[in-house]
């Protein structure tokens, strides 16, 4: 990701932060990580990820504190909201965050998938129906 090396200017010159939308999902607080703008994230998710791997998932953040159940998680996905939480300050750097997320959106697809009737499957392509 290109914009990551710009990150530390935002930081440092005070700029105003505000959650990104995409395809109805709410990407915040990745600029707690000190390692990547909420910006950028949702302009990878944007150019990466097929945006019906966000559907029925409302919210994707970064908490800058350990999973409290699980300290050495990296990511989750919680089943009751459908959401995913990015967690801690162990990243190596933005190619390990921006891997946790990615894996965290693919297991949200696959278990929505298999919970949800009428999800895609894994390897499907999803099209909805007008």
């Amino acid at each position: 990701m290109s914009n990551l090396e710009s990150f530390s200017q935002k930081l440092e010159t005070g700029e105003v932060i505000s959650p990104e939308i995409i395809n109805q999902t709410e990407i915040s607080k990745f600029e707690l990580s000190n390692i990547a703008a909420t910006e950028d994230i949702a302009d990878y998710i944007s150019e990466t990820i097929p945006l019906s791997h966000l559907e029925n998932c409302p919210a994707i953040r970064y908490e800058p504190v350990p999973n409290e159940l699980y300290p050495n998680a990296k990511g989750t996905f919680e089943r009751d909201p459908h959401q995913i939480c990015i967690w801690g300050e162990q990243f190596a750097g933005p190619q390990e965050l921006i891997a946790t997320l990615t894996h965290e959106v693919g297991l949200c697809m696959k278990i929505l998938s298999l919970t949800i009737p009428n999800l895609p499957r894994s390897g499907q392509i999803y099209t909805k129906k007008v």
